[in-house]
């Protein structure tokens, strides 16, 4: 049986409560932890479970052993940056038996994960949201990792890691017939360009790597929404911080211009967003998973405008009111 055979295989044995109810017992016999209530998550590749709203044991599929090495690593980081709302890590560990596999017990973040909530926002509240946002990331990507640190040993080689997803985009823009041809050589051009190798070859700082609105839970205090947790750190790798502005803009702040020059503003103050850093957003997202195919739903989408050449997408997606100079 291949690793993907056995991934799957353990998926579903996984949610067998005769199977995973005695494996969490294990678990917080070993932890020290008694509960009452547990509430089961199999949405994602690993299993997850949350205990009396205050632990959260998730087990590791077979072909997720990176993105455990990944999360703890991040995690142990983490910890030692104050004033971060992170999960505790309390326990790492491993299981045998029918359910073999490893594990990590956190203490759960309070709030409820943004999209839940977004709903209920008046005027500026995502304004605020962001400009929280941005001090709490810069406090993250300003942790201290070292390159001996399971991130380091694991997401490393951070020019490999954009040489595939560039080669991944020009493969599948060759492939995406909804792209005019004009479009097509220039955006080809651009990704192999020096000028996006300057953009990627900046510095790296731990980012999340996945900064999606679910990882991000806020609270409402006193008729205030306050940021009270960043979650799921198995993406987390070293890379340049704009490696994580692709989420954010257009899944967590939903492309709102006012809210990413706030979270910008919050992030480093003397930052200058201007033509040139449109463009290295914009190189960003290129080189981010499946960048082609998200780029053809944009331009497929009800409101999109007809987009001949670069410079009308890079207007259209990272409008000019973003320039705060």
């Amino acid at each position: 049986m291949d690793l993907r055979e056995k991934s799957e295989r353990w998926r579903q044995v996984v949610k067998e409560e005769d199977i995973w109810r005695p494996a969490i017992q294990q678990i917080c016999d070993r932890a020290g932890i008694v509960y009452r209530s547990i509430r089961t998550d199999f949405h994602s590749n690993n299993a997850v479970f949350l205990l009396d709203h205050h632990y959260v044991v998730k087990l590791y599929a077979p072909d997720q052993q990176d993105s455990l090495r990944v999360e703890e690593g991040a995690l142990r980081i983490l910890a030692t940056t104050p004033a971060l709302p992170i999960p505790p890590l309390l326990a790492v560990g491993e299981l045998n038996g029918l359910l073999s596999c490893p594990y990590i017990v956190m203490g759960m973040v309070s709030g409820m994960p943004l999209d839940e909530l977004r709903g209920r926002f008046g005027s500026g509240d995502l304004v605020n949201i962001a400009t929280q946002l941005g001090a709490v990331m810069a406090r993250f990507h300003g942790s201290y990792f070292s390159g001996k640190s399971q991130i380091g040993q694991v997401y490393g080689a951070w020019n490999t890691l954009y040489e595939n997803r560039r080669h991944q985009f020009i493969e599948n823009l060759g492939q995406t017939v909804s792209f005019p041809s004009c479009l097509k050589s220039e955006l080809r051009a651009f990704v192999c360009s020096t000028e996006v190798d300057t953009y990627l070859n900046t510095p790296h700082v731990l980012v999340h790597g996945d900064l999606m609105c679910y990882h991000i839970y806020v609270e409402d205090q006193a008729g205030h929404w306050r940021v009270s947790g960043i979650i799921d750190m198995g993406n987390a790798l070293a890379a340049p911080p704009e490696y994580d502005w692709t989420d954010l803009w257009f899944q967590t702040l939903e492309r709102d211009v006012q809210a990413l020059i706030a979270f910008l503003t919050s992030y480093q103050s003397a930052l200058k967003i201007d033509e040139n850093y449109r463009r290295r957003l914009m190189a960003f997202f290129l080189h981010s998973w499946e960048a082609a195919p998200k780029l053809a739903t944009l331009l497929e989408s009800e409101n999109a405008p007809d987009i001949k050449d670069i410079g009308a997408l890079l207007d259209w997606l990272w409008p000019r009111e973003l320039e705060t100079s």
